[in-house]
């Protein structure tokens, strides 16, 4: 299920705009996962490699050859994806034979890495899953005998203990001192409210968080309610994209504000529409709607519209503006709305709901960067005050056409930025090439130059940005200085 509450795979490591050494490559033999990597507070990144004579082993590593070592061998064949940190250990799905998978925990070295708790007893496994913070403690999701129930631990033995089973699951998600907890059973989802610490929850309602958008005390939530329905040859599947209203502190003033889209699946035909972007603004919900129509998956074409839906928070709400084409995401900038599609239009909405055109030229997401904001369009970057004459191309960009997604470090704009590569059964697939800049002509380059058919995955720490295109064959890939060239392994730019 796809989380959006409005990531840190690895990696390339690297400092933007300093002056490149020689590059150090290290590669670790095997494959690296393509599940989350993890970095600590203290800028360590944990991670999953698949090694073919001991399965799966995690590894740690501070972005240089001499500090990317080996911690633990998950060799029973398999590994629960997921990591989380509390008071400077890091917490994973841990194996060994005597116990099977436990919550083990790390401090960054193999002396330091042992289990927390045998919570299923024996040779059978908990699989401990769906790390979160909260308060003191770290909560996740355990099996035991009788089904998969919330956890919580403080780091000792004795203090990591079973929280309820009257709210069976799940994933979490905290606000304003209340433990939301969700769980998938019987073909539906529920919500409960919990302290995080009493055996004690509240049912709240059915519903869950793919997307949650906070405005004051209440909590909306959007989802698909049919996500887990089998997939049966021939035979329709319908989904339903609901809206939820959550007030954490009470189930009275919880409900289901109706359905935003009903999506038909079956072989040869898509019926799809999707939530792409939620914002808040003169205190509505703003959602950006993307369906996709294709009668026939093995033609190429695809029928896309987009609309902009506004919700007062009492209904679903209705269509604002429907003449966007494939729209992509909505922005808050300088107390205005702004929102964007490939055909080039940036809108914004004004305190009276009046919309106005301030560009004709973009083509992909806009980004909120610095005082100003920056857009893809034309083989163009461009920078805008959120007026028309402020709004400027800085400079070319060579096997440029959109950005798909951006990531703000310091002064610099990090983009992934791709461009169509080949059609296939209606689905266009796509090169990414990854740009920074710090918003001038001369600060802005391209970092590399082959495509990759995944987007790329941002995050940074206090001295680096970490970086992980996602190839088909989940590697890490490398930047070089030399030609801007790029091959799998890692790299440290001092």
């Amino acid at each position: 299920m796809s989380r959006q509450i409005f990531s840190v795979i690895l990696l390339v490591a690297f400092v933007v705009g300093a002056r490149a050494s020689t590059p150090i490559l290290f590669t670790p033999a095997g494959s690296i996962t393509n599940q989350p990597a993890f970095i600590s507070s203290d800028g360590t990144v944990y991670f999953y490699k698949y090694a073919n004579t001991q399965g799966y082993e995690i590894w740690r590593s501070d972005a240089t050859p001499a500090g990317t070592a080996l911690i633990h061998i998950n060799n029973g064949g398999f590994w629960v994806k997921g990591f989380g940190e509390l008071d400077h250990y890091v917490y994973f799905c841990g194996y060994d034979t005597a116990h099977g998978y436990e919550l083990w925990r790390t401090d960054g070295t193999a002396a330091g890495t042992a289990m927390v708790r045998d919570i299923n007893p024996g040779s059978s496994s908990s699989s401990p899953k769906q790390y979160y913070r909260f308060g003191p403690n770290l909560y996740f999701a355990a099996k035991g005998a009788s089904g998969t129930f919330p956890w919580l631990t403080d780091g000792t033995t004795s203090g990591t203990r079973l929280l309820t089973t009257s709210a069976p699951g799940g994933y979490f998600y905290g606000w304003q001192g209340t433990l939301l907890i969700e769980q998938y059973a019987g073909g539906s989802f529920h919500l409960y409210a919990s302290d995080g610490v009493t055996s004690d929850s509240t049912y709240l309602l059915d519903s869950a968080f793919d997307q949650i958008v906070a405005v004051g005390d209440t909590l909306y939530t959007i989802y698909d309610k049919n996500q887990f329905d089998a997939m049966i040859p021939w035979m329709t599947t319908i989904h339903n994209i609901v809206m939820d209203k959550i007030t954490p502190g009470s189930a009275a003033g919880c409900k289901h504000l109706g359905t935003l889209a009903e999506n038909t699946y079956y072989t040869g035909y898509i019926d799809r529409t999707t939530v792409i972007g939620a914002a808040t603004y003169q205190n509505q919900i703003w959602l950006a709607m993307k369906q996709e129509y294709d009668r026939d998956t093995s033609d190429d074409i695809r029928s896309v519209t987009s609309w902009v839906q506004a919700s007062d928070g009492s209904t679903v709400g209705s269509v604002f503006d429907a003449g966007g084409s494939d729209l992509l995401n909505l922005t808050n900038y300088d107390g205005k709305l702004f929102y964007a599609g490939r055909d080039g239009r940036v809108t914004w909405v004004d305190a009276n709901l009046t919309t106005h055109t301030l560009s004709q030229h973009a083509c992909g997401q806009i980004v909120a960067f610095g005082d100003k904001l920056c857009f893809v369009g034309d083989s163009r970057l461009w920078l805008s005050d959120g007026t028309q004459a402020g709004t400027t191309a800085v400079t070319f960009m060579d096997n440029s056409l959109e950005v798909a997604g951006s990531w703000a470090w310091r002064d610099l704009l990090l983009l992934d930025v791709r461009s169509p590569k080949y059609r296939l059964a209606g689905n266009i697939f796509y090169n990414h090439y990854l740009w920074v800049t710090d918003g001038t002509a001369g600060g802005t380059r391209l970092l590399t130059v082959d495509g990759y058919e995944e987007p790329f995955s941002f995050w940074s720490d206090a001295h680096r940005v970490y970086v992980y295109t996602g190839s088909n064959s989940c590697h890490f890939w490398v930047l070089k200085s030399a030609g801007n060239s790029a091959r799998r392994g890692w790299v440290l730019y001092h």
